[in-house]
């Protein structure tokens, strides 16, 4: 589906058939409605763990080991071991799974909560081990006030060179063309280098996702239009629509 549909489609869902039921929107507004419903759907369905629906819906947004280089540690103190999730080869959204290349082969990094870490580490049968072949990790704010680092917790007798990493990329923005962004145009007046940023005469960009799954990410779009017009009826019975992806 190309960016031209998507945008028919999201107007013939939000007014009623093409019939203007409610006011006009600019390319610009809608590109923003489709993208914030694209993440609004993303992160109802990284909740559901282990879904078929979710494996299908997600897979083309699936980065492996096979794309995705070994990852190096930016800092190391006290056996834990920082990596800048900001350096992957795609932008960064959802952690899925990832091993250690360590002094006793590759070993899994086992995701906790914050919360937890403390009384894990404390565990006799759960805190890092080489015996056990076990790793800790959390995610948290980049020690360089930069985003976001995957920190994992070794034992003092197993030595972390890299890591093996798959995760959910943040998908590209879609762009109808014709415009320039308020990004691009704030960057202009600043001076900077505005590549970036979509203009006038960027390209256009379709949905990021598989074409099976678009129509549902402008259901999303146009829930999230009804939200922010404060369109209660609409927004429920969009509700009910879009719920329906995460119950298969």
């Amino acid at each position: 589906m190309t960016i031209l549909q998507s945008h028919e489609l999201f107007k013939e869902r939000f007014n009623r058939l093409a019939t203007n039921y409610h006011q006009d929107l600019t390319s610009y507004q809608i590109d923003e409605y489709l993208y914030n419903g694209f993440l609004v759907m993303m992160k109802t369905l990284v909740g559901h763990q282990d879904t078929t629906q979710r494996q299908n819906v997600l897979s083309s947004l699936l980065v492996t080991p096979n794309e995705q280089s070994l990852v190096t540690p930016v800092a190391s103190v006290n056996n834990v071991y920082e990596f800048n999730l900001d350096q992957l080869t795609y932008p960064y959204f959802h952690f899925e799974k990832g091993d250690v290349m360590t002094n006793c082969g590759l070993i899994p990094v086992i995701l906790e909560s914050y919360n937890r870490l403390q009384d894990l580490l404390k565990d006799h049968f759960q805190r890092p081990s080489r015996q056990w072949r076990r790793t800790l990790g959390v995610i948290a704010k980049s020690s360089s006030n930069r985003g976001t680092s995957l920190y994992v917790y070794s034992a003092a007798d197993l030595i972390i060179e890299s890591l093996s990493i798959s995760y959910i990329r943040t998908p590209v923005r879609p762009f109808f063309g014709g415009y320039d962004t308020p990004d691009f145009l704030r960057c202009q007046e600043l001076g900077g280098s505005c590549d970036q940023y979509y203009n006038a005469g960027s390209p256009a960009v379709d949905i990021d996702l598989h074409s099976n799954f678009q129509t549902d990410v402008i259901d999303y779009a146009v829930k999230e239009a009804f939200r922010a017009l404060g369109l209660v009826n609409e927004f429920q019975l969009t509700e009910l629509k879009t719920g329906t992806i995460t119950n298969s």
